[in-house]
């Protein structure tokens, strides 16, 4: 199985980053296994992940990992290159959820607009944190991206992964 075809095809609308993430980790796995795909067992794919856990890799890591051989096993069956996927008894493990220990108090944000260097800079951090945006979204704004339409103002944005979202800008 050329792993170069399974990346094209399953991946083709994913970012660079993620289409090298998922042929680095495939390469990884199948030299810890040692064996081809059509060979490799439960038990194998279960020693790989231990393997990263005593290497002391955080359990988000592991998961992504772990659904890149899932995807690629799956993959297999789908096409016919393997009968059985190894990989589908494998439950992912839970990770917990630090997504609350990364926001920004409201006081945080006060500092940063009173620490800015510029008249540029606190208002790029009040646009980021007024309407939500990410930091590349925030950078790569033109004067097009905005719309008014009866005395609303919309404001068009290319985020995570080529979507585009609206965002509402009420006035204060």
């Amino acid at each position: 199985l050329r792993f170069s075809i399974f990346i094209s095809l399953n991946l083709s609308k994913q970012s660079q980053h993620t289409q090298k993430q998922y042929t680095c980790t495939i390469k990884q796995f199948i030299e810890f296994s040692g064996f081809p795909l059509s060979d490799v067992m439960l038990e194998d794919i279960q020693d790989y992940l231990r393997s990263l856990q005593l290497r002391n890799h955080k359990p988000s890591t592991i998961k992504v990992k772990l659904m890149v051989i899932k995807s690629l096993f799956s993959y297999c069956v789908k096409t016919g290159y393997l009968t059985v996927n190894p990989a589908a008894m494998i439950e992912n493990p839970k990770v917990h959820d630090t997504i609350s220990e990364k926001l920004v108090t409201v006081e945080e944000v006060k500092k940063l607009i009173d620490n800015a260097l510029s008249l540029r800079d606190k208002l790029l951090i009040k646009v980021m944190f007024g309407l939500g945006l990410r930091v590349s979204e925030a950078v790569n704004l033109k004067w097009s991206n905005f719309s008014i339409n009866d005395e609303v103002v919309n404001l068009s944005v290319i985020g995570k992964g080529n979507k585009q979202r609206t965002v509402l800008i009420i006035p204060s």
